[in-house]
């Protein structure tokens, strides 16, 4: 299972922060403690993914003035947001694409020199797998012999001297420009996250600063822009700083959001198309690494669903509304539609709603309008005229339910205005989604209901692990979860400080974890109160 982990410094009330993403995600704590704020940086970096640049006021979230990202409002400290990235050999696997653009160009140049029957002796094949290897020495030696070969093809056909000498140059360029992206990135060839420095500045409000590739080891390469708003490489490799001087990054790279785009420059740019090598195409190869370890760690964020705590009012009737297949919408008016359109999402819903002797389905009153019907005991009645409760979880379920495999829902208060029943059955229903279509779920919540029907479920997994004869445990299969895909995170203020802090809850095999103070604190003196005058 890959790993989802979002870090954060200087955001809004939190000096820092870290999250990982299982998937079920929870997240406790008192009101204003921080808990959606972590929700608002998640639809962030969504919001700046969809738009290509960096937006605090959008559709998916409005945080303000840009002040108000930046703890203490003070925006003189940068605020950074760490990713972290699934594939870590993102470096190996460019500079072995570069290299191999670099062997089909010397291919041709050799074609061109009509030296063809060399090419059945040493297949460029046999080279692009020695560097996809990581055979760096041994593609090297291969091109050699290659070159040796080549030269004595020439020299057997009466070719003139320039053309030996052509040869020649063609080699060592190629050459040079192979040992130049595999040793350029040397010390961070793994890599784990990728860092982004954000600033504020009066005049073009807030910009990425720097974009930092980390490896496990310390090492580090980035991109940082300057005074003058040009872009330079950054390195703790001494290889790198060395050749950085010779590199105009500013030339490759266009930056407005997470992820950069490629100017001009190197869109048009044929790699190793000429005999010297230029910086543009070491500027490419760069570009592709922060690319892709930019789309690496950004992937997770870009299919998130939001559900807020304020669900819109149910109404008695809904005007039709053309869906969009490709942008699923949360809204009640949107979800009447999907409900109407799609009976397969209608199924999946009504199968959490039986355990209510409850059904949804929809009437269609005219061309242009139809309504929620809620079907119990033979009756079929109106959302609006049932109770508030279901207004309320009916867009839960669809949008849970229509969200596509491996995306992000996020819900605030799944359990608003539901019986605690119905509550414990929600986390039954998340759970089935998590494991069967791999959907990642960040739920807010302060209901127990819930956070107990997980503890039972994660204590029945662990129970089925230990005892897979007992019958009961092989009933509760379906709905048991490994604590190793739960996290649950606590969010705490300190008033006096200004500052908020997340941990995560340590959770054991048999489903115990660490509640928040104040959720254990009041329900201990209520029963102490009540056990008192109890006579």
């Amino acid at each position: 299972m890959s790993t989802h982990k979002l870090n954060f410094i200087n955001y809004k009330s939190f000096e820092n922060g870290e999250i990982e993403l299982n998937p079920l995600t929870i997240l406790l704590g008192m009101n204003n403690s921080g808990k959606s704020s972590i929700i608002k940086l998640i639809l962030l970096i969504n919001q700046t993914i969809e738009s290509g640049k960096f937006r605090q006021v959008g559709e998916k979230v409005d945080l303000g003035g840009a002040a108000n990202l930046f703890r203490d409002l003070n925006t003189k400290n940068d605020i950074k947001i760490n990713l972290s990235i699934s594939q870590n050999n993102i470096i190996q696997s460019e500079c072995s694409r570069f290299s191999g653009n670099v062997i089909d160009d010397l291919y041709s140049k050799l074609f061109h020199f009509d030296i063809y029957s060399f090419f059945l002796k040493i297949d460029k094949a046999d080279i692009k797998y020695k560097l996809e290897a990581g055979d760096i020495k041994g593609a090297l030696n291969l091109l050699m012999k290659l070159r040796k070969e080549s030269e004595a093809f020439a020299d057997s056909h009466s070719y003139e001297d320039e053309t030996k000498s052509a040869i020649r140059l063609i080699f060592e360029s190629s050459i040079k420009k192979i040992k130049f992206s595999h040793l350029a990135f040397e010390g961070v060839s793994s890599v784990n996250s990728i860092e982004y420095t954000i600033a504020f500045n009066t005049i073009s409000g807030l910009n990425i600063k720097e974009i930092k590739i980390e490896s496990d080891n310390d090492n580090y390469w980035s991109i940082r822009r300057d005074k003058t708003g040009k872009w330079k490489l950054m390195s703790s490799n001494n290889k790198l700083n060395r050749i950085k001087k010779i590199i105009n990054i500013s030339d490759a790279i266009s930056v407005n959001g997470l992820i950069p785009k490629a100017k001009e420059k190197i869109k048009s740019a044929n790699i190793a198309a000429n005999l010297k090598a230029h910086n543009i195409e070491y500027a490419e190869l760069i570009f592709r690494v922060i690319y892709t370890a930019a789309l690496n760690a950004t992937s997770i964020f870009k299919d998130v669903y939001h559900i807020p705590p304020l669900r819109s009012h149910p109404e008695r009737y809904f005007a039709n509304a053309e869906q969009n297949s490709e942008k699923i919408r949360t809204d009640t008016k949107s979800v009447a539609a999907y409900l109407a359109e799609r009976p397969e999402l209608k199924e999946k819903a009504n199968k959490w709603l039986e355990k209510f002797n409850i059904a949804v389905n929809t009437k269609k009153v005219d061309d242009y309008f139809n309504s929620i019907q809620l079907e119990s005991n033979g009756l079929s009645l109106n959302l609006a005229d049932v109770g508030f409760g279901y207004s309320q979880v009916i867009p839960v379920l669809t949008t849970s339910i229509l969200a596509p495999r491996k995306s992000l829902i996020i819900i605030e208060q799944p359990e608003v205005h539901i019986h605690p029943k119905m509550q414990g059955e929600l986390a039954d229903f998340f759970i089935e989604l998590a494991k069967e279509d791999g959907k990642i779920f960040i739920i807010e919540t302060h209901s127990e209901a819930l956070l107990k029907r997980l503890r039972r479920r994660i204590a029945e997994f662990g129970a089925t692990n230990e005892c897979t004869s007992s019958s009961k445990e092989s009933s509760t299969k379906s709905s048991a979860i490994s604590k190793d895909k739960v996290a649950i995170y606590i969010t705490e203020k300190n008033n006096q400080l200004r500052t908020s802090t997340i941990k995560k809850s340590t959770i054991s095999s048999t489903g115990n974890f660490d509640w928040p103070n104040d959720f254990i604190e009041n329900d201990i003196e209520d029963i102490v109160e009540f056990m008192k005058l109890q006579g």
